[in-house]
């Protein structure tokens, strides 16, 4: 497949990362299945992209009828794709994505630089955190100017009220789906 060439890298990386052997046996499964989606779909390795990988995960695995061994579990899928791509990215195989820009995403380079430095965190730990807080200034300001001065403590329950509640409306869904 296209990505055989970049399993090794993709390997030593869960290595570097001192996941179990248990996890790199089963992330390696998961490569070898979206490699042979890539081949079903003729898909070229330079137009693999999280949106290649989004179309994986939510539309080919609920629907998978590939023969087995295949890995149909959508967490350790998205994360073993994940490492690809970082890997496919260090290695030139694919490109970068083009960096957001605007007043929103200056403000979270500043937040996530302070996360860093003066945090400590970690890479995942802060896009977690990230992801979070462009929802909820994408939710104010939309694509304006962020004026952290102004948001009021008020503003800032309903939007958590309102993300629970989209999490519960998507955990019901999800959960009649398996049903």
């Amino acid at each position: 497949s296209v990505l055989a060439p970049h399993v090794d890298a993709f390997q030593a990386r869960l290595r570097r990362g001192q996941y179990s052997t248990h996890i790199e046996r089963g992330y390696t499964a998961a490569i070898a299945h979206l490699a042979r989606w890539m081949m079903q779909c003729c898909l070229p390795l330079n137009h693999l992209d999280e949106r290649s990988v989004d179309l994986f995960v939510g539309q080919h695995l609920p629907h998978c009828d590939c023969p087995p061994p295949v890995v149909r579990d959508r967490r350790s899928v998205s994360a073993a794709c994940g490492h690809l791509l970082a890997v496919l990215r260090e290695r030139g195989a694919i490109a970068w994505p083009a960096i957001p820009t605007g007043p929103i995403e200056e403000e979270l380079r500043r937040y996530d630089a302070h996360l860093r430095d003066a945090q400590g965190l970690t890479e995942g730990t802060r896009g977690g955190r990230l992801h979070i807080i462009r929802r909820f200034l994408r939710y104010e300001f939309a694509d304006g100017p962020v004026q952290i001065a102004q948001l009021q403590p008020e503003e800032l329950r309903q939007f958590i009220s309102q993300q629970l509640e989209l999490r519960a409306t998507a955990k019901s869904l999800d959960s009649r789906t398996r049903a």
